[in-house]
């Protein structure tokens, strides 16, 4: 039996791979934008409003590298499949998968 893949399975399966690796650039790059800002010049970070919601959650998003990925990787994947230029931010504070 010879198995074959249909041109449009395989052009979904590109998209998304194409997709993810570019949603991944840019979660690193949101992330990375946390190194250009010293915190002692006083200027907030966008990390800094996850301190209130953090109080009672251990580990917090600031101290650990897999909570800010995430919340970055979600950041990006809402901004760029979100088809409305009126939103400026997501809806959620935070991922679904981080909520208690």
């Amino acid at each position: 039996a010879r198995t074959s893949i249909r041109y449009g399975k395989l052009a979904i399966v590109k998209f998304l791979v194409i997709l993810f690796l570019i949603t991944h650039w840019m979660a690193n790059l949101w992330a990375f934008s946390l190194l250009l800002v010293d915190e002692r010049d006083g200027v907030p970070w966008w990390i800094d409003a996850f301190d209130e919601r953090d109080a009672n959650l251990e580990p917090k998003t600031k101290g650990t590298w897999w909570k800010k990925y995430i919340n970055c990787l979600y950041f990006a994947s809402y901004t760029m499949t979100t088809v409305s230029g009126s939103n400026c931010c997501p809806p959620l504070s935070r991922p679904q998968l981080l909520r208690k």
